[in-house]
């Protein structure tokens, strides 16, 4: 993984929502902390390590929304559905980039 293409992606995000980045905590490292949000960051084929890690952090802020964003989804297009479909049973908010 080009760790460089993943903090540049994590610090676009983090801009959007207006959070502080790389947040380290008892289950792993949070990407993106906001006022109302925990936000993990990731590569489309780690997203099932991705939902693991942002249900447990969700753990230590029950009082903020979880939300995924993957990225570089161009040949992994199949899986977003199934994603999706995860995200809401969970109530994980999703978002998609490339």
């Amino acid at each position: 993984m080009n760790l460089d293409n993943l903090q540049d992606t994590i610090n676009q995000v983090a801009s959007i929502y207006s959070g502080i980045t790389n947040i380290n905590t008892l289950y792993g490292k949070l990407d993106i902390l906001t006022d109302t949000k925990i936000i993990i960051v990731n590569k489309i084929d780690k997203w099932l390590e991705s939902i693991g890690l942002i249900t447990a952090i969700g753990t230590l802020y029950p009082n903020k929304n979880k939300h995924l964003h993957l990225y570089m989804i161009h040949n992994n297009k199949q899986y977003i559905n199934k994603i999706t479909q995860l995200c809401q049973k969970l109530e994980i908010e999703l978002t998609i980039g490339q």
